[in-house]
């Protein structure tokens, strides 16, 4: 499973506050392994014909079979033969959230999640949030939506 985050060119810059509260952290609300994937869409999906990239946050019952059962639960989510998907190319970029807390670099722990890349001259670069899909618990997906809330606000 790869660990290295990756430049998805859907993203949006922000620099996040600190949160007022702790609250415990997104991954220890997981039922399983809570990971996130970049997807690039066959141009058949594409909502206007060109690359499209996803950021998907899924729950897995473990790290061993993450590949498969993203590629398993998109076939079914989305109706698509993704049987090749991993080979392909598409599904890449699999990373599990403890991962992402503990390398982000955002100041506000739960915004890690969404990170994208960053630079000296534009600070963190974040996930579009039109552009993430939340394939996770319902409480896990209250807690990202609530993050994403947060993003959009700071963009702004």
């Amino acid at each position: 499973m790869s660990t290295e985050p990756l430049n998805p060119s859907t993203s949006a810059v922000a620099t996040p506050q600190a949160p007022a509260v702790r609250l415990p952290l997104i991954h220890h609300m997981s039922e399983g392994l809570l990971g996130r994937a970049f997807v690039t869409l066959p141009e058949h999906m594409c909502p206007d014909g060109q690359p499209h990239e996803r950021v998907v946050f899924f729950e897995a019952p473990s790290q061993d079979n993450a590949f498969v059962f993203l590629q398993t639960l998109l076939a079914h989510t989305w109706s698509q033969d993704t049987s090749n998907w991993v080979k392909d190319g598409h599904i890449h970029g699999v990373t599990t959230m403890c991962f992402l807390l503990y390398s982000g670099l955002s100041e506000n722990r739960d915004f890690r999640f969404f990170e994208l890349d960053s630079d000296p001259k534009n600070g963190v670069r974040y996930a579009n949030p039109a552009q993430v899909d939340l394939f996770v618990t319902p409480k896990v997906q209250t807690r990202l939506h609530k993050v994403l809330r947060s993003i959009e606000g700071v963009q702004q």
